[in-house]
Formats: structure tokens, C-alpha cells, sequence
């Protein structure tokens, strides 16, 4: 299958053609494109996962997913002891600086909060690639 680079956001990643829909699909340095057409299929079915990214008070994992009765938790997905780890802190900071109906009181503990959870939603979507799609909606609300 033929392929060629492009490069997004500082990684080089390969293009090719999807050879059901003819559609250009981009493939990460840390996939393969067999893999890539393969989650296109899967995409075309209906069986990528949708999973929203953001927390909520009462649920302990900002991980949201219709496909797994809503809420959703790590081990559904089979994440690494480190992602679920660092999911865990980020979801407790947040936790002990907004309560329920408050927003947060100190800006730059906001912004670099945010940060992480950018970091931490790239990090999901490179684990869950193959089965899902992350929303990221944690600077939405």
C-alpha cells in the first residue's frame, strides 16, 4: 500500500488512501497504516467507542461513553497504569478546587490544569485509537 509524510503538530505522519471510500486518512507516527484503514472500517460500522473527555462530580474518571452505559472507567478500555494514574491526579485536583456549582478561584492553577488534561486526552486517544474517539470537552464547561 502506498503511503507518503506530511507533518502535524511536530510528529511526521503518513497519508494514505483508504481503499473502500477513497477518503485520505492520516496515520500517526505511532500507528501503522494497515491499523489506520483497519479503525476507518471500524469507524464506517459504527464501532469506534465515543468517549467523552471531562469531569463531573460523583463520577471518579473523566471518561464518558454511551457505548459502556455512560460512565465509563479505565479498565474498560485497558489502559496503562500510568494513563490511569495520571487520569486519577488530574481528576482530584480538580475535584478539591471546584466544587459543585463553583468554578475555579485561582486562573493560572485553571490554566495549567488544562494543559495536562490536553496532554492527557492526546494520551487517551493514542491508547484507545484502535476502538475509540476522544472528545476532549474538559475546557468546555
Amino acid at each position: 500500500m502506498e503511503s507518503e509524510k506530511l507533518t502535524h503538530e511536530g510528529a511526521e505522519w503518513a497519508r494514505v488512501v483508504d481503499p473502500v471510500t477513497q477518503e485520505e486518512l492520516s496515520v500517526p507516527s505511532f500507528s501503522t497504516v494497515e491499523a489506520t484503514i483497519a479503525r476507518s472500517a471500524k469507524r464506517r460500522a459504527g464501532e469506534l467507542h465515543t468517549i467523552r473527555f471531562f469531569p463531573d462530580h460523583g463520577h471518579r474518571w473523566p471518561l464518558w461513553d454511551p457505548k459502556a452505559g455512560y460512565t465509563a472507567t479505565p479498565d474498560e478500555y485497558g489502559l496503562s497504569d500510568q494513563l490511569v494514574m495520571a487520569l486519577r491526579r488530574w481528576y482530584d485536583e480538580w475535584e478539591a478546587a471546584v466544587g459543585p456549582g463553583d468554578g475555579w478561584r485561582d486562573a493560572e492553577q485553571h490554566r495549567s490544569w488544562a494543559e495536562r488534561g490536553d496532554e492527557l486526552a492526546a494520551w487517551l486517544a493514542r491508547e484507545v485509537r484502535d476502538t475509540a474517539e476522544v472528545v476532549v470537552e474538559h475546557r468546555t464547561g
